[in-house]
């Protein structure tokens, strides 16, 4: 427990780019789940899982965009400064 407390609240550079890292890999993986959400709902005509809610999906394209720019994106590019 002492190990993950003294990693997350670290204040050396490594550590915090390491951290970065790691959230964006999360970020990764939430925004391939919105991606891959979004490819199945264009597989064919009309509506196949968002049960005709045009508002969801838009929703769901609009977060993918944020999670992939604003958490993978600028959490990679802003680790590598870091490290």
């Amino acid at each position: 427990m002492t190990s993950c407390y003294s990693f997350t609240f670290s204040t050396n550079a490594k550590d915090i780019g390491t951290f970065y890292l790691v959230f964006a890999l999360f970020a990764v993986i939430v925004g391939t789940a919105f991606s891959i959400l979004i490819r199945i709902e264009l597989t064919g005509p009309g509506v196949q899982y968002l049960n005709g809610d045009h508002q969801t999906y838009n929703s769901v394209v609009t977060a993918h965009a944020f999670v992939i720019f604003f958490f993978m994106v600028y959490f990679i590019l802003y680790s590598q400064v870091i490290i």
